[in-house]
């Protein structure tokens, strides 16, 4: 889902390669941890903290998910760095996304429409992942925006 973010923070990784690292912003009053790659080593630098920039963000399933009682309570709670889980309401369906309202709408990737064959719209799902972000989503190669 495409929204407009807050830049807190950009640290590329020293663990993994030049192009991945975490990326911290606000949006929707919330300030989130995310993983991101960039376009190049150099991108890290050409966003100051307080820029406004779009992003299209989501939680990419990358634990477990499941199918949970109609009056749990909605949530987004941070696990440690990217990883986070949700509790929610589906809202929308797709073959590979969901949308889902956890206190704001977000995307969800299942990875498959067959991983949740069951679910309907207005379902509560909870959801382990890790929060994901592409910077200026419609960019050229160096990360500004066309």
């Amino acid at each position: 889902m495409v929204k407009t973010v807050t830049l807190k923070a950009l640290t590329p990784s020293p663990q993994l390669n030049e192009y991945e690292g975490e990326v911290v912003v606000e949006v929707d009053g919330r300030e989130l941890t995310c993983y991101a790659v960039l376009s190049s080593a150099a991108e890290w630098h050409q966003h100051p903290a307080g820029e406004r920039v779009p992003a299209d963000l989501w939680l990419e399933r990358d634990r477990t998910w499941e199918k949970v009682e109609p009056n749990a309570e909605p949530y987004l709670r941070q696990i440690g760095g990217v990883h986070y889980e949700m509790v929610g309401t589906v809202l929308e369906i797709g073959p590979e996304m969901l949308l889902v309202h956890a206190g704001f709408p977000l995307s969800v990737h299942l990875v498959t429409r067959s991983v949740a064959p069951d679910l309907a719209i207005g379902d509560k799902v909870h959801v382990d992942g890790s929060m994901m972000i592409e910077l200026n989503p419609l960019s050229d190669d160096d990360g500004r925006a066309q």
